[in-house]
């Protein structure tokens, strides 16, 4: 069974009475436990793609299957509830809100959880996380007062926070030097290995080597 299914995927929008295609007819398949790239040049798709995949926008045209159900048939109210019980989401920017903690930062995806912990378990969970990845200590200190490295992996413990089966990494090493590249993939590795999907767009292509699937985008089309 695949986990994820596009079938001729589309995503356009109106421009002058005409359809300006983002997305044009692309088909892929990932299977559980895969490492997917996605690559191309910047302005290629890749990261409207990835949205796509993680239900933060929703196609045009063509079918997305998730586990097999149809995800244009889903509710909304069930299509939120994946999007935060089956993703876990990391950026290039961290999208961390700076003047809070690292600790509010990181729970910050339990609040739209339905399956919430109580706080002493959440405080657990988020210890054991930030021990893992090498942040602990840091728990009451703002995202603002951290280094580039540390807020990576607070966004990475945030990704993890509600135990995704799928990983989404958008240019994840992208505002990082080498060493905290090298820390990051590792990472992504490491939870590939423990059997979560991760899929990563990226332009490098000395990433794509750690790849199961790798899918090269050009003009929106897989080529």
């Amino acid at each position: 069974m695949n986990l994820i299914h596009l079938a001729g995927i589309k995503k356009f929008y109106m421009n002058n009475n005409r359809k300006a295609y983002v997305i044009n007819g692309i088909s892929l398949k990932v299977d559980k436990g895969d490492f997917i790239v996605i690559m191309g040049p910047s302005g290629s798709g890749k990261t409207t793609l990835l949205n796509i995949l993680g239900l933060l926008t929703e196609a045009s045209e063509g079918a997305y299957f998730l586990e097999e159900k149809e995800v244009e048939t889903i509710s909304a109210k069930r299509r939120a509830l994946y999007r935060n019980e089956k993703f876990g989401y990391l950026v290039q920017d961290f999208a961390l809100m700076e003047e809070y903690s690292v600790y509010d930062n990181i729970i910050l995806p339990v609040k739209y959880f339905r399956k919430r912990d109580s706080r002493k378990n959440l405080k657990s969970k988020v210890d054991i996380l930030m021990k893992e990845y090498g942040i602990e200590g840091k728990l009451k200190d703002k995202v603002k007062e951290l280094s580039v490295g540390q807020r990576q992996r607070v966004a990475l413990c945030r990704a993890l926070i509600n135990d995704p089966e799928i990983i989404l990494a958008d240019e994840p090493t992208g505002s990082l030097d080498s060493k905290n590249t090298e820390i990051v993939i590792n990472n992504l590795h490491k939870l590939n290995k423990a059997g979560r999907t991760v899929i990563m767009v990226t332009h490098n292509q000395e990433l794509a080597k750690h790849a199961t699937k790798t899918f090269i985008i050009k003009d929106g089309r897989i080529v």
